[in-house]
């Protein structure tokens, strides 16, 4: 059941435009045609059953799926995807991750260390960053994983779960990053089963 209707926070244009958005698999139906529009400011929340798509429409604006419909960002407007799986090559340390992830990301080598100290200190990283990942906690691999939110200048973040694993701690911190985000007129997509206990939720699109 897709849902329509957006009050944006203000009259600029929206960073993201989707419209009859729909995604099959062969013959099936995935994500029923949704539309939606996201402004800067703005946390918007994908519901629905597990099995209802919320992954896939993630995925499909994310650039992940093909998709039937239209997804249109802004000119100049980039989009970083942190999805339920994390993502992490096992063999590699959490730094290594980071900076793999970022050398594809970006053009400007030289900005890896300042920008994954803030990622550091915004999310508690300690010197287990330079451990081995496959030894890593639950929690510490999801941690390397948002950490790349702070690794780009992206202005949406696209984020599948994003407080899996976290502990009650992480997840204060991870919601105080995504508000200075958000305060900072960056926006978010989200698909989570959890309540946030601090971050605003503008929008609901229920599949």
């Amino acid at each position: 059941m897709p849902m329509n209707v957006i009050q944006p926070k203000n009259k600029t244009s929206p960073l993201l435009n989707v419209s009859s958005c729909a995604v099959s698999r062969g013959d099936k139906l995935i994500v029923s045609p949704v539309s939606f529009q996201l402004f800067a400011g703005q946390c918007l929340r994908v519901r629905g059953k597990n099995g209802s798509g919320k992954t896939t429409l993630l995925e499909a604006i994310s650039g992940l799926r093909h998709y039937d419909g239209s997804i249109h960002f802004s000119p100049d407007v980039s989009a970083t995807y942190v999805g339920h799986s994390n993502g992490l090559d096992a063999a590699l340390t959490g730094r290594e991750n980071l900076y793999y992830w970022f050398s594809l990301n970006s053009k400007d080598k030289t900005q890896f260390t300042a920008l994954l100290d803030q990622s550091r200190s915004a999310l508690n990283i300690g010197s287990w960053l330079d451990r081995d990942t496959e030894v890593l906690s639950a929690g510490q691999r999801r941690k390397l994983a948002l950490a790349r939110l702070k690794l780009t200048n992206n202005q949406i973040w696209i984020l599948d779960e994003p407080l899996n694993a976290l502990d009650s701690a992480a997840r204060e911190m991870f919601e105080t990053l995504l508000n200075a985000h958000i305060n900072n007129g960056g926006a978010c997509i989200i698909s989570t089963h959890q309540e946030f206990e601090s971050v605003q939720i503008d929008v609901d699109v229920a599949l």
